[in-house]
Parts: structure tokens; C-alpha cells; sequence
């Protein structure tokens, strides 16, 4: 055992970073994607394109600000929701287009997948739930007709004992 030196007892390293802005966020969903996503990958050219990953930025930055303009809970949902919400697309729309006959997916499934993913990652709070999906697609504009109007409406909703299921047979999630 040393003697420690009362001179260097509290010392410590603070870190502040400024909150990312929606082009950090683009970026760093590209690089997740791009992690789980290779090559010329369809996955990574239609469902989860650029395009695709700029909506999500943008959605979820607005989502964010929103958050903290509130000034309640306004740490609840973090950047953590956000890296799991790219990787959890990424990991299911690779094994539903595995799973897929066609290797292609409909509209449906598509809405499905994202609607599951946007409760698992950001359904956490009471009240909240029922709103995140539709809240992200409105500001996504990914579907377009009958798909758009199921996904607002919140017909895809997964009920929580599905959603804590699902959560405990993820070997990679954060429980």
C-alpha cells in the first residue's frame, strides 16, 4: 500500500462534448451501418440508405431537442437509443431478408420492422409508446399510401410483453 499524496488526491479528467449536431448524427449512423453492412449490400443501397440515414438523423435530433426544451426527462432518451436503434435495423432487416423467399421485403414487413424497433429503443417511458413510431415516421416520410396511414395509426404496434420478450432472447441487447 502507497501513501497518497494529498496533492494529487482530486485530480481528475472532465470531458464536455456539445451535443451532436444532425450531420454527427448522419455520420455516425453511417459508420454503424456500414459496420453490420457490407459492400454493395442491398440492405445498405435501399432500406437503410444515405437517404434513409438522414431521416432517422434528423427525426431523432428533433426528438432530441424536443426532449430537452421540455426540461423533464430531458436526459431519458440518449445517443446510446439512437446506436441501438441503427444497429437493431440493421441486425433485423438482415435476418428478415435471410428469412425472405424473394430476398425482398413488402412495405409491410418494412413498417413492422421499424415500428418495432422505434418502441424497443424509444417506447421506454409512460405515455410515450403509443406516440414515438408515429412521431419518427411523420418526420421520415418513409412509406408512402395504406402503409403510411397503418404506420400512423400506430397499427403496427407490438404489445410490452412482446417488446421485453424480444429484448430478453437479444443476446446484444442492453438489458
Amino acid at each position: 500500500n502507497w501513501v497518497l499524496d494529498p496533492a494529487k488526491m482530486n485530480r481528475a479528467i472532465y470531458i464536455s462534448r456539445p451535443d451532436p449536431n444532425d450531420e454527427d448524427l448522419l455520420e455516425t449512423a453511417k459508420a454503424l451501418r456500414d459496420a453490420y453492412l457490407f459492400g454493395n449490400d442491398p440492405l445498405r443501397q435501399y432500406y437503410l440508405s444515405d437517404n434513409v440515414l438522414k431521416l432517422l438523423s434528423l427525426a431523432y435530433h428533433q426528438h432530441y431537442e424536443a426532449q430537452q426544451a421540455a426540461k423533464i426527462n430531458k436526459n431519458f432518451h440518449g445517443l446510446r437509443d439512437f446506436y441501438y436503434l441503427i444497429t437493431g435495423l440493421c441486425k433485423r432487416l438482415k435476418q428478415a431478408v435471410k428469412d425472405e423467399v424473394s430476398g425482398c421485403l413488402s412495405d409491410e414487413q418494412l413498417a413492422e420492422i421499424f415500428h418495432t424497433a422505434f418502441q424497443r429503443n424509444f417506447g421506454g417511458r409512460p405515455g410515450i409508446r403509443n406516440s414515438i413510431s408515429s412521431f419518427f415516421f411523420a418526420r421520415c416520410g418513409l412509406f408512402s399510401g395504406p402503409v403510411k396511414t397503418a404506420c400512423q395509426k400506430g397499427s403496427y404496434r407490438a404489445t410490452t410483453k412482446a417488446l421485453v420478450e424480444q429484448n430478453i432472447k437479444d443476446p446484444d441487447a442492453r438489458h
